[in-house]
């Protein structure tokens, strides 16, 4: 169960670095270990459903950690079947495009004196892409596609295309299934720092 989830860390890890293909075999071989130590494909499916924010700041070392970590408050929540909800605060003004760290803050919910903005998104499972920003050609692997502004709450004009190369610039754990990356939709809330 270990080197099952040390597997689950390197294809994250591969994620972010833009290898796709070491990821996709990571996230196979981590499957199957958990296969051969005794878990059943439906349980292991069950815990991979959701993608997971990268990086994620919850180390899990065992099995049963992973198990307990199902109705988490970190975990993404379904209001529609195949569509995964995601919420990032930014840490601060200083680092805009940073995660806060877990509980820095409050909780995620939006207040409505609270400066946010919705969007929806696909994520292709392990799918490589890449574009242009700030003069620099940029790979992503499993990061958003197909991004549309759904909700927009600002007291302050915002560079609207930052914000969107932003979100752009995330990276998921995509959904695995029998240890294969599937396709999902989802949202994301993106709230910004209190001054």
């Amino acid at each position: 169960e270990g080197m099952a989830m040390v597997e689950i860390y390197l294809g994250d890890w591969q994620v972010l670095f833009g290898n796709s293909e070491a990821a996709a075999r990571s996230y196979a071989r981590a499957n199957q270990l958990l296969l051969d130590a005794g878990i059943d494909q439906l349980t292991i499916n069950r815990v991979f459903a959701e993608p997971k924010l990268l990086p994620a700041f919850n180390f899990i070392s065992s099995w049963e950690q992973a198990l307990a970590g199902l109705d988490a408050r970190d975990q993404p929540s379904s209001s529609v079947e195949d569509v995964s909800n995601f919420s990032f605060r930014q840490w601060s003004p200083q680092f805009p495009y940073s995660k806060a760290p877990v509980d820095y803050g409050a909780d995620d919910s939006l207040e409505m004196d609270d400066e946010y903005a919705i969007f929806s998104f696909n994520l292709a499972g392990l799918e490589e892409g890449g574009r242009w920003h700030r003069g620099r050609f940029r790979k992503g692997v499993s990061s958003p596609r197909d991004l549309e502004l759904l909700t927009i709450n600002f007291r302050e004009p915002v560079n609207r295309m930052e914000l969107e190369n932003s979100i752009l610039n995330l990276n998921f754990r995509p959904k695995l299934e029998d240890g294969a990356p599937q396709s999902v939709n989802a949202t994301l809330s993106y709230q910004f720092a209190g001054e």
